[in-house]
């Protein structure tokens, strides 16, 4: 529920409200008629303010680039980010949303030349003093250090290949790991539930509170990686794997890969879900077996994948 008179600090009066995630996001239609939502942003301490700060910073920079996000609704105070009993809280304008379909062609195009305008975007944020504000995404060490913790957990009768197929994509990924890859600012968390789709594009970015700095290449990555996950849940993977190509011509309009980065987005995207595997053990806030059965079909895949991506556009 929200916490009782959560919306004074914006002079709000809610008519209604939906739970969009337990306990954290809500959507409110107020009784003027506007739509918002009310999202807790963690307990109130001093890093976590100087993190929303700049969170509000980097989303007005996109903002002024025409890239679709929403920024935080000032308070009465003036402030993007208010204390409610404890909590850090931001109140957005709902950005529009639809049915669209993702996986068809020309919605698929327009996905990845808007993943791409973010990235550019992003780039072009000075992050010079970033480094003490936020985390280095790092899925090469990562992969390392938390494969060992997730090989206990997986039914080796089910899946008796999953070992030696996590032990080829460890030594892969630590060749990969020496390549000189972009880095940057990236969103470090784009899936179908933070990016907001209507009438064939991209209408929003939200849930902007991963920005890390990492390799460019790991915003396509783990956006692949989550949406794989996604489809083989709703039983859609092949339309996933033809929606693929669209998607990254889409990015390359605008942003040209390099060979480096093309040769690590299929490992990066397996890493990805590996990563999600452990996740769901952690916090059984998704099914385990999902990210199994996700894992299992990419590296059946693989070849073809990896196919896909190195001679796109060649």
């Amino acid at each position: 529920m929200i916490p009782p008179k959560a919306l004074d600090a914006w002079d709000i009066q809610p008519s209604t409200f939906e739970i969009l995630a337990e306990g954290r996001v809500f959507r409110v239609l107020t009784r003027s008629g506007s739509r918002c939502v009310l999202k807790c942003m963690g307990k109130d301490s001093v890093n976590l303010q100087d993190r929303l700060e700049m969170e509000t910073e980097i989303l007005l920079h996109l903002y002024s680039s025409d890239v679709p996000v929403a920024i935080p609704i000032p308070s009465i105070g003036g402030l993007h980010t208010v204390e409610i009993d404890g909590s850090m809280y931001t109140l957005s304008p709902d950005l529009p949303r639809d049915e669209t379909d993702p996986y068809v062609a020309k919605t698929s195009l327009e996905i990845g030349r808007s993943i791409a305008q973010l990235d550019t975007v992003l780039a072009q944020y000075d992050v010079s003093d970033f480094e003490n504000r936020t985390w280095r995404s790092a899925p090469f060490r990562e992969y390392r250090e938390r494969l060992p913790v997730l090989l206990p957990y997986v039914p080796q009768q089910q899946y008796p290949s999953f070992e030696s197929r996590a032990e080829a994509l460890r030594q892969r990924l630590s060749r990969l790991e020496a390549r000189s890859l972009p880095e940057q600012l990236i969103h470090r968390d784009l899936h179908y539930g933070n990016m907001l789709l209507s009438d064939g594009r991209v209408s929003g970015f939200v849930d902007c509170d991963h920005f890390s700095i990492g390799p460019r290449i790991y915003e396509l990555a783990y956006f692949l990686g989550q949406t794989a996950q996604q489809a083989v849940a709703a039983t859609a993977i092949e339309r996933w794997m033809d929606s693929m190509i669209p998607l990254l011509t889409g990015y390359g309009s605008l942003i040209n890969l390099t060979s480096e980065e093309r040769e690590t987005l299929y490992p990066l995207i397996l890493q990805v879900v590996y990563s999600l595997a452990l996740t769901a053990i952690e916090t059984e806030r998704v099914s385990f077996q999902l990210q199994l059965e996700t894992i299992d079909w990419l590296h059946s895949h693989g070849d073809s994948i990896d196919l896909a991506v190195i001679t796109l556009g060649k």
